[in-house]
């Protein structure tokens, strides 16, 4: 159950949104700030410093368990110890319906499968998303796109980075911020880089 209540109506509405399982238990929370004002990227490009290519696997079937549906990722182009470059498909090239989404959902999910596929590399392990600073969309954007992920903090057992989604102008039409995922206990494993 998704239960939403406006908390204010002022300059732009937020909500209180709140998802509930079966039993009744809040499972996700999350503060909703509905603009509808035109935002420009209010910083550069990020860049994840020097690549080195990428000869894994992306879709191994654990820590990206993703069905054919969903692999949103098309290619990457390298890593670093800070993060990733990739191209991501759209909801259009995976073959969703479109039809009235503001939004490509599957270029957000590439972008958290992104987050997966760098804690995996990082932390060994398969992951979860468990929290987003903020979700800024610039303008519309289908897909492919290039993605890059740039880390801001790891630990033992999280990882917190930002995701920018990029036009074929090189501009952010997208992007994630503070994109927080766990390592899931237990599935810690040793990941010996290629």
């Amino acid at each position: 159950t998704v239960e939403a209540r406006a908390v204010q109506n002022g300059g732009g509405l937020t909500l209180a949104v709140m998802l509930f399982g079966a039993d009744g238990t809040r499972c996700y929370s999350a503060k909703v700030e509905m603009d509808a004002r035109a935002h420009a990227p209010s910083r550069p490009a990020p860049s994840p410093g020097a690549l080195t290519p990428w000869r894994d696997v992306i879709y191994d079937g654990a820590a990206m368990f993703h069905g054919p549906k969903f692999h949103a990722i098309q290619g990457l182009e390298g890593e670093s110890e800070q993060g990733l470059v990739a191209t991501l498909l759209g909801q259009r090239e995976l073959g969703w319906l479109s039809a009235g989404h503001v939004t490509d959902t599957a270029l957000l999910d590439g972008a958290v499968q992104l987050g997966v596929l760098w804690i995996r590399r990082r932390l060994g392990g398969s992951s979860l998303p468990t929290s987003l600073g903020a979700f800024l969309p610039y303008r519309d954007a289908t897909g492919p796109v290039r993605a890059v992920l740039v880390g801001r903090a790891v630990g033992r057992e999280r990882a917190v980075f930002d995701v920018t989604l990029l036009g074929d102008d090189g501009a952010a039409v997208r992007e994630l911020r503070d994109l927080e995922l766990h390592v899931l206990p237990g599935s810690t494993e040793h990941v010996a880089r290629a």
